[in-house]
């Protein structure tokens, strides 16, 4: 599985408060929002998130990726900003010629 949209889901279902609500701002089903969610907690070795049939709450081990996964996706965007800036600023040598 894809750990960046792990981390993506697990995001803004934090943000949420809800799978339903996070899945639906994500454009994904509720079942895939909730096996992103397992895979990363599978993979962490730790529960990130309480569940009860009305609200979704961070564990205190969630509190803490929550944290350190906002600045993985802030660094994954600088470096996305950077490449485009690169690609798109013009460089070289321009000539026009024109007619004496």
């Amino acid at each position: 599985m894809d750990r960046l949209r792990c981390i993506e889901v697990f995001v803004e279902v934090a943000r949420d408060g809800s799978f339903t609500g996070a899945a639906r701002r994500l454009r994904m089903s509720k079942s895939a929002t909730t096996k992103h969610i397992a895979w990363i907690e599978e993979s962490l070795g730790a529960k990130l998130l309480n569940r009860t049939t009305k609200h979704v709450g961070l564990t205190e081990a969630g509190a803490h990726a929550l944290s350190q996964a906002q600045l993985l996706l802030d660094g994954y965007e600088e470096i996305g900003a950077g490449a485009r800036e690169l690609v798109q600023r013009p460089r070289g040598v321009i000539r026009v010629g024109t007619p004496p």
